[in-house]
């Protein structure tokens, strides 16, 4: 069994396709849509002392939800209320989806299993330098999905790595090519997905690993990787940190919540470690007692539940819904203590990184991230690791502030009435100081871009900024 979580892309999400019949307008139904809403976010919402602290008075939050619903006239203005509720924590992981109109109607035969695997969303894969006059495109398939090539501006040449988003689920041709080489047909069962997707995770990480080695060749004076707009991804983001840097790197902290989907996680968890110990040698049983010592321990914190009730009505609490241990954004062992678990029979359940085969410090020489308000989940975290270990400068604008995602697999809530699905993460990333990753990250180095820039403005911006940069090793 493998640690795995989805951190999904900030702008995915399912719409459900299942049929609303025409009805009265029934607010007192709505009304209960919203107070499921507000009970379930005291319980599993992970961000929700961040956003109370740092961003709105949840008694605001509530009392203009509340009267949103009580002024809607019909479903459609009811809906528009929850949405305009969810929406006012800014939190990327936060969402309602509701469902379709109508029913989609089958006869189309079984999906690929691909569908599922990489349902796409790169976006902009080309990003803002190639732009840039005398940009030097390296050729080649991989280029179509990880876009490099190097760029002079005043005497300094960079070396650009495009990444618009982590994981083979952006790019569905990674996916399709390795099924169709395969010989796999739409019969694929779940060992056969499972081997897709494992495939999958390797193939993406290996595009990664060559055009950094391209790059590299060619001993730019400093290499940029550009997350502008890269709505996030998957765990691949922390195996490529470590292949643009020598450095060791300390991967952040993670808190989890006191509720019984995390307590069933461990319990799962402590099972299987307990189960290998007979066959161990003496050794590894002593690391694999440790592990279970902190699996227990946050276990037992993960069943006293914290009421956070109170915040709604603007009172303090003085108790936290959040699990501070060992766990870290690569799991049970960190990152940069890799070497310790690498081929140990309980690697995949305690280490994320073993899906995403790396090779370490492929790039060794001054580093530039981009990011931007489109940079979110998994992209921030690539961005974070590295700068809080002192291993890139940073550069661009302040990011989306999405922070952790979902851990146990992203699984919505139903609301009750309208069969809308409430999504939020269950789980907090901190960077090094100890903020909440969902504040975003703030660049060293600020360019003014936006939201609304064309390409060309985009890539003017750019070069003007790299003008000023002097490249140093970290």
């Amino acid at each position: 069994m493998h640690l795995k979580r989805l951190c999904g892309l900030v702008a995915c999400g399912l719409i459900l396709a299942q049929p609303v019949s025409a009805q009265e307008f029934d607010r007192t139904g709505w009304f209960a849509d919203l107070e499921q809403m507000r009970d379930v976010m005291s319980h599993s919402y992970a961000n929700l002392e961040w956003a109370a602290s740092e961003r709105q008075s949840l008694k605001t939050a509530w009392d203009t939800a509340y009267a949103a619903v009580g002024a809607a006239t019909d479903d459609a203005s009811a809906r528009t209320a929850l949405t305009r509720f969810a929406s006012s924590f800014a939190d990327g992981h936060v969402s309602v989806r509701w469902p379709a109109a109508t029913a989609q109607t089958g006869g189309a035969g079984p999906a690929s299993p691909c569908a599922g695997l990489a349902p796409g969303g790169a976006g902009d894969r080309q990003g803002a330098f190639p732009g840039m006059p005398g940009f030097e495109p390296i050729p080649g398939d991989d280029s179509a999905i990880l876009a490099a090539g190097f760029v002079t501006v005043d005497g300094k040449r960079f070396g650009v790595l495009r990444i618009p988003a982590f994981g083979q689920f952006a790019f569905p041709e990674i996916c399709n090519g390795i099924a169709a080489e395969r010989g796999i047909g739409n019969d694929c069962d779940d060992a056969c997905v499972e081997a897709l997707e494992r495939e999958g995770h390797a193939a993406f990480v290996a595009i990664a690993t060559r055009q950094l080695r391209a790059l590299s060749a060619r001993r730019p004076d400093a290499l940029i990787v550009d997350l502008a707009r890269n709505g996030g991804g998957d765990d691949s983001s922390e195996a490529i940190a470590r292949m643009v840097t020598r450095r060791p790197l300390r991967s952040a902290r993670v808190g989890m919540m006191r509720t019984p989907a995390w307590t069933a996680k461990l319990d799962s968890d402590i099972e299987e470690l307990t189960a290998m110990r007979p066959n161990l040698a003496a050794a590894d049983r002593a690391t694999v007692d440790g592990l279970i010592a902190q699996m227990r321990a946050a276990r037992d914190e993960t069943r006293t539940p914290c009421d956070r009730s109170p915040m709604w009505r603007g009172e303090p609490v003085s108790c936290s819904q959040l699990v501070e241990t060992g766990l870290s954004a690569t799991g049970w062992i960190n990152g940069h203590d890799a070497d310790q678990v690498r081929g140990k029979p309980w690697e995949g359940l305690t280490f994320s990184l073993v899906s995403y085969p790396y090779e370490a410090g492929i790039w060794d020489g001054p580093l530039y991230v981009v990011v931007d308000q489109g940079s979110a989940s998994s992209a921030e975290q690539f961005a974070s690791v590295l700068r809080d270990n002192d291993a890139a400068v940073i550069i661009g604008a302040p990011s989306f502030g999405a922070g952790c995602g979902h851990w146990l697999g992203g699984e919505p809530v139903r609301l009750n009435h309208s069969g809308g699905e409430f999504s939020m993460p269950d789980c907090v990333r901190y960077r090094a100081d100890g903020a909440n990753e969902v504040g975003g990250i703030v660049p060293d180095v600020l360019i003014p871009l936006r939201n609304n820039d064309t390409r060309q403005q985009r890539t003017a911006r750019m070069r003007a900024a790299l003008a000023r940069l002097t490249p140093a090793r970290p």
